[in-house]
């Protein structure tokens, strides 16, 4: 969905220096301005055409993560709001090296219980950053909103 939302951000960037190169009264810079660029756009789409590769009928599973589908359905339920953390930043005690580690979408999106230095030092421990600071390790782990929606498929 981030190449959808970059091309309308795109097309109405095109759209305003149009609008300002033809002098149109509209965005003049004197005037109160009836179009306004905003760079925080993004898209969302309705009315899908009806495509055999687009519709399930069955629940995704962790296989269909990155493909295009649609999930025809009645929501029943809606969770509150979380955050899920993605990926973890785990430093090398012996030679100071970071290494991003993904959780793993099929477990749970829990981390792997033993990370090893990409460098093979022997002996090594490797720790999160930012453990021992509450503070910190906010700047080391990666997060993404996400929220529990239960749903009954029509059939």
């Amino acid at each position: 969905m981030e190449f959808l939302d970059s091309a309308v951000k795109r097309a109405l960037s095109d759209l305003y220096e149009q609008l300002r190169q033809d002098k149109d009264p509209a965005i003049s810079k004197g005037s109160t301005s009836k179009f306004l660029f905003k760079p925080h756009v993004h898209t969302r789409i309705s009315m899908m055409p009806v495509c055999a590769h687009l519709y399930r009928l069955e629940f995704p599973s962790c296989k269909d993560s990155g493909n295009f589908f649609c999930l025809v359905g009645t929501v029943v339920r809606v969770g509150p709001a979380k955050l899920l953390e993605y990926a973890k930043t785990y430093q090398c005690n012996k030679c100071k090296n970071q290494i991003d580690v993904k959780a793993i979408p099929s477990k749970f999106h829990s981390f792997p219980k033993h990370v090893e230095c990409p460098n093979l030092c022997l002996n090594a421990k490797v720790s999160p950053v930012g453990k021992e600071n509450s503070k910190t390790s906010e700047h080391f782990s990666k997060f993404k909103d996400y929220q529990e929606i239960k749903l009954q498929v029509n059939k």
